[in-house]
C-alpha cells in the first residue's frame, strides 16, 4: 500500500515538473513573440508569429531595402541549435552571380585542392574573402579599392556576413529575444547596404567634386575681380562657366551609366540551376520559399526538359482565372543527389500557342512565379514554347 502511494507521489511530482516546464516555455515564447511584434511595429513592417512547422519572422521594406529576420534550426536532437538570420535585399540586383564570404580554415584547404576563387589583385582582400561570380573580370571591376575596404571592415565586424547578388545576410547564434537588438541590428544593416553595394561611380564623383569646386571658385573669383573687361576675351570667359557646370552633367551621365543594364533584358537563368538550388539539397519548405522570394521570383528563366502532359484550364490556384493551357515539364535537377535527379515545372502557356506533343523535348521561356518545396514544383508563366525534338530517354 505504501509503495503504491509513493509511486503515485513520484508520478504527480513528474507531472508537476513537466507542467511547470511547459508553462515556462509557453510564457517565454509569448514574451519573445511580443518582442518581435514590437520590433516589427517600430520598423513599420510585418510580423508572422509562426506555428507548428514555421518559425516566427518579421519582413517588409525599411528605407527602400527589403528586410527579413527569421529564426531557424541547424542539426537535430541534442545537436540542434537555433539561429537568427537577418537578410537585407538590395534596391537593385547586381547580376554578377556574386557570393562573398569570409574565408575559414576549410575554405583555404579547398582552395589548395583546386577550388578557385576570383582574384582581385589585392593580397589582403583575397586572403580574407572568398569571392565567387559568373564573370571574373566584371566581379573584379565591381570590387574596386573603396568597396574592398568597406567589405573588409564589414566582415571584420560581422564574422558571418555573406554578400550575394540580390541581398546580404548575417546569422546570429540563438534566437533574438529583445526588441532593442532586433531593431538596432536591422537599422545597422540597412545603413550598411549603400556602403557595400552602392555604385562605384558615385564614390568617384563624390571624390572629384571637391577638387573641381575650388578651381571653379578660383576661376569665378578671377573673372569677378577683372570686371567687365574680363568678359570681352570670349575664349576664356565661356570656358570658366563651362568648368563650373561640368559637375552638373556628370551626375546625369553617371546614373545613366549605372542604369545601362536595366533596359537590357535580364539574363535568363536555367531552370535546372534554379531547381538545383531549391530542391537539390536538404532545405525545408519554409527555407525554399524564402530563397525563391529573395533570388528567383519574377525573374526570367529558360526551361529545357520533357513535356509530360498538357491540359486546358479555366482556373489555377497559382496563376488565377482565365482559360489557358497548362504544361507539366520534367527537368533534370542540377547537382541533385540521393535519387533527386528530376523536378517538374508547371507552366502556364501563352495564349493561342500550339503546344508540342507529350513526350517531346521542349524549350520554353518565361517568368518564375512560385516554388513549391513540398511537391518540388517550379511554376513559370511562359512567354514562348517550342519543340526541340523527340525525347530519346525515359
Amino acid at each position: 500500500m505504501i509503495a503504491r502511494v509513493m509511486e503515485g507521489g513520484v508520478i504527480v511530482i513528474i507531472l508537476l515538473l513537466v507542467a511547470g516546464v511547459a508553462a515556462f516555455m509557453i510564457h517565454y515564447s509569448q514574451q519573445v513573440g511580443e518582442a518581435w511584434a514590437k520590433a516589427a511595429d517600430d520598423l513599420g513592417i510585418h510580423y508572422e508569429p509562426g506555428g507548428l512547422f514555421a518559425q516566427r519572422r518579421i519582413s517588409g521594406n525599411v528605407d527602400g531595402c527589403g528586410v527579413s529576420v527569421e529564426t531557424y534550426t541547424r542539426g537535430s536532437g541534442k545537436h540542434s541549435r537555433s539561429y537568427s538570420r537577418y537578410r537585407i535585399g538590395y534596391r537593385r540586383s547586381l547580376r554578377l552571380g556574386l557570393r562573398l564570404r569570409r574565408k575559414g580554415f576549410f575554405g583555404g584547404v579547398a582552395e589548395a585542392f583546386g577550388a578557385q576563387d576570383i582574384r582581385t589583385g589585392d593580397g589582403k582582400f583575397d586572403s580574407f574573402v572568398s569571392v565567387k561570380g559568373r564573370d571574373p573580370e566584371l566581379v573584379a571591376r565591381f570590387l574596386d579599392e573603396n568597396r574592398r575596404k568597406r567589405i573588409l571592415a564589414a566582415m571584420t565586424e560581422w564574422n558571418d556576413l555573406e554578400i550575394h547578388d540580390t541581398h546580404f545576410q548575417i546569422d546570429h547564434s540563438g534566437a533574438e529575444t529583445t526588441t532593442v537588438n532586433l531593431v538596432g541590428t536591422v537599422r545597422q544593416l540597412v545603413a550598411l547596404e549603400p556602403t557595400l553595394v552602392g555604385p562605384a561611380t558615385a564614390v568617384a564623383a563624390s571624390k572629384a567634386a571637391p577638387s573641381a569646386s575650388p578651381a571653379a571658385a578660383a576661376a569665378g573669383a578671377a573673372s569677378a575681380g577683372s570686371g567687365p573687361p574680363a568678359r570681352e576675351p570670349a575664349p576664356e570667359s565661356p570656358q570658366e562657366p563651362g568648368r563650373e557646370m561640368d559637375p552638373e552633367p556628370e551626375p546625369e551621365s553617371e546614373p545613366q551609366k549605372a542604369q545601362k543594364p536595366e533596359p537590357e533584358p535580364e539574363p535568363e537563368t536555367e531552370a535546372s540551376e534554379v531547381g538545383g538550388a531549391l530542391f537539390g539539397g536538404d532545405l525545408g519548405v519554409a527555407e525554399i520559399d524564402r530563397l525563391f522570394a529573395a533570388d528567383h521570383a519574377s525573374r526570367p528563366v529558360r526551361v529545357r526538359g520533357i513535356l509530360k502532359s498538357v491540359r486546358a484550364a479555366d482556373f489555377d490556384f497559382t496563376f488565377g482565372a482565365g482559360a489557358c493551357g497548362m504544361a507539366t515539364v520534367e527537368v533534370p535537377l542540377e547537382g541533385g543527389g540521393g535519387g533527386r535527379n528530376k523536378f517538374e515545372v508547371i507552366a502556364r502557356l501563352p495564349e493561342d500557342s500550339d503546344p508540342p506533343a507529350a513526350g517531346d523535348a521542349i524549350e520554353l521561356r518565361g517568368e518564375m512565379v512560385k516554388a513549391d518545396g513540398l511537391m518540388r514544383h517550379l511554376y513559370v508563366k511562359a512567354e514562348s514554347v517550342r519543340s526541340v525534338g523527340i525525347a530519346t530517354g525515359d
